[in-house]
């Protein structure tokens, strides 16, 4: 386990993927941007008085035909980074993660800050939410088509949720705060990742503030079932 992010990766394995220089800029900076994050940027305190709902930001549907599971395999659960600056430039890549399904941790890194979230995984979806350590909170759900035949092994949706909306929308605080993660995602989603999507055939079909799904599909824990063909009809949880 590699303090303070728990799971069970090693800082070797850690160091494989995100490289030394951001493991220790992340160790050394963690506690102060924890204690902006719960006191200041999303307060622990305003959500006591409040319960901020999730604001549906981006759907991504990704697809690859030329690989079964790729994305999965290669950029979440892989070993190592794929972005075209190496592990010790991580910071210039905008944006890294793994999913660790052993340990029950989604990590990631935006320009090189280390930060971790729970993962709850399913065979047809990962559920990412915030815990203690969370610096950036965010409700995501990575959906797979159920099965393991058919087109759904070569494409997945991702939705993308921040727990923002109410109060703390007034925040300023907030809001560049959350520039960080916007910004390394289209850092990494532009540049970085490019040329390795492309090599691999794999497209990336995004939309911004999509519309709310059907309540009926939901789950109870707020997924939707992927099914490829109806994917452009899911929207965000209420």
């Amino acid at each position: 386990m590699a303090w303070p992010w728990g799971g069970s990766m090693t800082y070797s394995q850690m160091a494989a993927k995100f490289g030394w220089p951001s493991i220790i800029f992340s160790i050394l900076l963690t506690p102060f941007a924890l204690l902006w994050s719960k006191l200041i940027a999303f307060p622990v305190w305003l959500d006591i008085i409040y319960k901020h709902k999730p604001f549906y930001v981006l759907k991504s549907i990704y697809k690859y035909p030329e690989e079964k599971n790729f994305v999965k395999k290669n950029v979440y659960s892989g070993a190592v980074q794929h972005s075209i600056f190496p592990p010790m430039l991580d910071a210039l890549n905008g944006f890294n993660c793994h999913a660790d399904a052993e340990g029950g941790k989604w990590i990631e890194s935006f320009f090189g800050f280390i930060h971790c979230m729970d993962m709850t995984t399913h065979d047809d979806r990962m559920i990412i939410e915030p815990n203690s350590m969370t610096v950036f909170p965010a409700l995501v759900f990575i959906e797979y088509p159920q099965g393991t035949s058919g087109p759904g092994v070569h494409e997945h949706r991702v939705r993308f949720h921040f727990p923002i909306k109410g109060p703390n929308m007034l925040n300023p605080a907030m809001w560049v705060t959350l520039f960080i993660p916007l910004s390394g995602v289209m850092v990494f989603a532009n540049m970085a990742i490019v040329r390795y999507f492309k090599k691999n055939g794999v497209s990336v079909h995004n939309t911004n503030m999509p519309k709310k799904e059907d309540p009926s599909f939901a789950l109870e824990d707020g997924s939707i079932p992927f099914v490829p063909a109806f994917a452009d009809s899911y929207g965000s949880i209420s």
